[in-house]
């Protein structure tokens, strides 16, 4: 997650009304998730003074906390055996990519257990196992700093907690959740890096004691290359950047100018130092088009050790009318001290000003959801939380459609709803017709043109949804990263209004202008034709103008990012062809829009070198 205080929202207005959780199902590993490998940050200075890769095995004297007496932890070599390993369970797979793997790792395997016990389907026939193991006490008597690094794997459903206890009597326990918030039914870095202070529990002291594991229904957890070591003397960490917007303090990840708002930037960061470090600082920095445009900083304070401070940059930010991508930039630093770890002291991240598209996901896909654990089969909804700050139109929802098979010529739609703020509920406002899911269309995005377009004005909440009719082989819709809960909503197959537990936000957008093209007449545009497509340097737009109108080309990527932006200025009516220089761009999908006046169309083009 982005943010670490999750309650935020029990500000907005959806605080008050009747609502209910749901999670998604049980499901194999994902093809659309793109994994990530994460890089250990080079130490320069902090001697390790106890480690474990677990070449000789399961080490002699740790011992297993095992409840159900069916799940211990165990070494292994191969990985889960789980029913949703993706070749259910014949097999071990998905083994950690940890430094030292070949020579084996520790793994809770849930999933395994619980079907070999029990049996499909899982979420009926699944227990909650509690499953921890527990190291000998380690002697930092003469260590007064303390930092425990461990490399793991995990995949898990449920929101459950990954726990990693730490006591020195081992009557009183300090705890730790390693989870991050990764969202449900999604893989982790592989391998995830955790870094934990315990200075101030375990500095100077003869006898610590780590205990390791959790209580889950479903899928695994693994652990490799353990060490502890002492820290630097000054060493800060940025933990997290993000930014809050309107009432809703949502996060919008492309925001057409017609929505343009002031941003709140917002982030955290961590002392795994030895000393406490005075005048400490988050700074953002925002750049545009190579430039500087804003900077920011939070009010400096002591940073304790092991502390985590969350904090707020001070002023805000409102974008120009450039369209483009806005980099960020968050740094910690102190004033008076020296860094001996600059590495892990900066986060970037990015967001995109368009000229149309209003998006909460970021465009990396991380998975794709079906329905909720329980309404399989039935009709399903799922789509994000949008507030609005200027007076515009909606014209169409842009839904992503996962690489499934399965999805070819099913039928989707999409609806908005309004927020009622007098009956505290989401008022049905306009839907799309129904779409047939052709080929081309796995693992893109899709534009679905509302029957009639929305107008929208500012101080107003709407619900965008994609909904599919339910089934065997239901239709996936793209998740891309998590995001707070009672931001994403659905329905259920009787109407209710439900919210997804550990969400990770669909692509589910809003297409605004200020006058939306209905048909080609309206566009006053015969017919576009897009050649050679795939194109390797060069593509040719060919249209017919029935009257003069400006014209503005686009090309982005399928992040949102806009690559090329080139505007034609008046042309006239006739038979007309555009020339597209494509031979910078790398190969992929994107999508070019050819606004005509305030109409646009989108042809989705290829570049293939």
């Amino acid at each position: 997650m982005n943010k670490l205080l999750l309650s935020l929202l029990a500000a907005t207005p959806l605080c008050g009304f009747a609502q209910q959780m749901e999670n998604q199902a049980d499901l194999p590993p994902q093809k659309d998730q793109k994994l990530i490998r994460e890089v250990r940050m080079e130490q320069k200075t902090g001697s390790i003074f106890w480690s474990e890769d677990f070449a000789g095995g399961w080490p002699s004297g740790w011992i297993t906390i095992d409840s159900s007496g069916i799940c211990p932890w165990v070494y292994s070599t191969d990985g889960t055996w789980g029913y949703f390993n993706g070749n259910n369970g014949t097999s071990g797979t998905n083994a950690i990519q940890s430094t030292s793997a070949t020579n084996g790792f520790l793994i809770c395997d849930i999933d395994s257990a619980n079907n070999v016990e029990f049996g499909q389907p899982s979420g009926t026939n699944y227990n909650y196992l509690a499953s921890y193991f527990e190291i000998p006490p380690i002697d930092c008597g003469t260590h007064s700093s303390v930092i425990l690094e461990f490399e793991q794997k995990f995949r898990y459903n449920n929101s459950v907690s990954l726990n990693v206890l730490i006591s020195t009597d081992s009557i009183n326990w300090t705890g730790y959740d390693v989870s991050n918030g990764l969202a449900n039914n999604t893989v982790s870095a592989d391998p995830d890096i955790v870094t934990l202070n315990l200075s101030s529990i375990a500095g100077n002291q003869p006898k610590v004691h780590i205990r390791i594991g959790w209580n889950a229904r479903v899928y695994y957890w693994m652990i490799d290359d353990m060490v502890l070591r002492e820290g630097n003397e000054n060493d800060l960490t940025n933990r997290s950047g993000y930014w809050e917007t309107g009432n809703e303090l949502l996060e919008y990840y492309q925001t057409p100018i017609s929505q343009i708002t002031p941003i709140t930037f917002k982030g955290s960061y961590t002392n795994n130092g030895s000393n406490n470090v005075p005048n400490v600082s988050q700074e953002i920095i925002v750049d545009f088009g190579g430039s500087t445009v804003h900077t920011g900083a939070s009010s400096p304070m002591t940073s304790v050790i092991g502390s985590i401070d969350s904090v707020t940059q001070n002023g805000t930010f409102t974008p120009g009318s450039g369209i483009g991508t806005y980099d960020l930039t968050w740094t910690v630093t102190s004033s008076d001290s020296t860094d001996l770890n600059m590495g892990d002291n900066s986060t970037a991240r990015d967001f995109v000003i368009s000229d149309m598209i209003y998006a909460r996901d970021n465009g990396i896909a991380t998975g794709t959801i079906g329905n909720f654990s329980s309404n399989t089969g039935n009709t399903f909804k799922i789509g994000n939380l949008y507030e609005t700050f200027g007076t515009t139109s909606t014209c169409s929802i842009e839904v992503g459609v996962s690489s499934d098979a399965t999805n070819e010529t099913q039928l989707i739609y999409a609806e908005i709803y309004r927020w009622n703020d007098l009956n505290g509920t989401f008022d049905f406002v306009e839907t799309t017709d129904d779409y047939e899911i052709l080929n081309t269309d796995l693992g893109t995005v899709v534009s679905l043109p509302l029957i009639e377009p929305v107008n929208v004005a500012a101080g107003e909440l709407y619900l965008a949804v994609a909904g599919h009719y339910g089934g065997t082989d239901e239709v996936r819709f793209l998740l891309c990263q998590a995001v707070e809960e009672q931001t994403v909503y659905g329905f259920n197959s009787q109407g209710n209004l439900v919210y997804l537990g550990s969400p990770r936000a669909p692509i589910v957008r809003m297409s605004m202008a200020d006058a939306c093209a209905q048909s080609t007449e309206d566009l006053e545009l015969d017919q576009t034709a897009v050649y050679p497509n795939p194109s390797h340097d060069q593509i040719t737009l060919e249209f017919e103008l029935n009257t003069p109108v400006d014209v503005n080309i686009e090309i982005s990527d399928m992040h949102g990012r806009i690559v090329s932006s080139k505007s034609i200025g008046t042309m006239v009516s006739g038979h007309h062809q555009l020339k597209l220089d494509v031979s910078d761009l790398p190969s992929g999908i994107y999508s070019c829009k050819i606004a005509f006046g305030d109409n646009v169309q989108t042809e989705r083009i290829v570049v293939s070198k």
